[in-house]
């Protein structure tokens, strides 16, 4: 796969959602400690700006809207 066509988009949502969102599908209080232990430290990377093309944010929207938008993004999808 040729560079040109790696595209890398960071889908995202404000910590406390994330930490929600992970924590709440886990039975054991310390499977939802180490997720979100993991979102602090997913959070303080300081890198990702280099390596990603865009943000798409998941926060308060339909999974459905958030795909269009990550497809239309790279032309797999008309808008």
């Amino acid at each position: 796969m040729p560079a040109e066509s790696l595209v890398v988009r960071e889908l995202t949502a404000p910590v406390d959602v994330l930490k929600a969102r992970l924590s709440e599908r886990e039975p054991m209080d310390e499977w939802r400690r180490a997720l979100r232990a993991w979102v602090d430290h997913h959070a303080a990377r300081t890198y990702l700006a280099e390596i990603r093309d865009t943000i798409v944010s998941t926060h308060d929207r339909a999974v459905a809207d958030a795909a269009r938008e990550v497809l239309s993004t790279i032309d797999w999808a008309s808008s």
